[in-house]
Parts: C-alpha cells; structure tokens; sequence
C-alpha cells in the first residue's frame, strides 16, 4: 500500500492529468481518454470517478460503433459492478460487452478474460460457473510475460489476480 502522501500525489497527478486530458473535444478521441483515465482511476482506488468516465466513455464509443474501446469499458464497468455487489448492473455491462463479442469482433485477451471470469462468477451465459476459458486466456497472457516482475505486477490489477489463481 502507498504512503499517504504518495497516495495523494498520484491522486494530484490523476486530477492534473484528467483536467488535460478531458480537453479533448474530438468525441473519437474522447472515448479513449474516457477509457484510459477510468481504468487509471479504477486502479488507484477511486471507482466513482471511474465509474463516471466510464459511462462517459461507453456512451460515445457506443455512438460511433467503436467496439474495442466499448468492449473494455463495458468489461471495467462489469468489474467495478460487481466488486461493490451491485450484481443486477454488472450484468447488464456484462451482456453489453457480450453483445460486442457477438459482434464477432476480436477483444483484447485480458478483457476476454475479465468477461469469462464474471461470467462464470455471476452465472451468466454459457460460462455460468465455468472459469476454465478465463484461465486459459489467462495463462497465455503470463506466457508472454518473461519476467515474475511483470507477472507479479498483472496479478495486483484488476480482478487478474483471481483470474490468475484459475492457471
């Protein structure tokens, strides 16, 4: 856990960061900064603001068919759902990004993941209670990773921790 004042120095640079970055006024553009800065903010601990730039973000990829950046957001809204137990509405982020899938558009492999994990941990489709594809996703992600450094840094993000214990 960081140091109170490290904390709030990362927290500052987000703030300076967020501000800069939400300048942008192309809508294409925004839906990638929306993206990145939820995710950003997700992981330092912040899920309401999150939460806001990810609804921002999906609202606009959805208006302008921009499934990757859909397909993340709707995974990452999935996951902040459902770690505050708020299953009803992480269900319906997750059936958005398996509409995306459905789309038979390709999805980066650890959003795949993320959607086979909460599926199965939420008793969704057809990998209701079935976590064998998050993992096998999973371990071929670490078997990319050449260092324990690196594997050691995916498992503190996200729910790939857990994910990772499937392997």
């Amino acid at each position: 856990m960081a140091a109170p004042a490290e904390a709030e120095r990362t927290r500052k640079v987000m703030s300076e960061a967020a501000f800069q970055g939400l300048q942008v006024h192309n809508e294409l553009d925004r839906v990638l900064v929306c993206r990145h800065l939820a995710e950003a903010w997700y992981l330092i601990g912040d899920p309401r603001r999150a939460e806001t730039l990810a609804l921002e973000g999906l609202a606009l990829g959805e208006r302008h068919s921009t499934f990757g950046p859909s397909f993340n957001l709707s995974c990452l809204l999935a996951e902040l759902y459902w770690r505050q137990g708020k299953t009803g509405r992480a269900g319906f982020f997750w059936e958005e990004a398996r509409h995306i899938i459905g789309l038979g558009l390709p999805g980066q492999r650890l959003d795949l993941a993320v959607h086979h994990f909460l599926g199965a941990e939420l008793g969704l489709g057809k990998v209701a209670g079935d976590t064998g594809e998050a993992g096998r996703l999973m371990a071929a992600e670490l078997a990319e990773i050449d260092n324990e450094d690196g594997r050691k840094i995916l498992r503190g993000f996200r729910c790939y921790g857990e994910i990772i214990k499937l392997v």
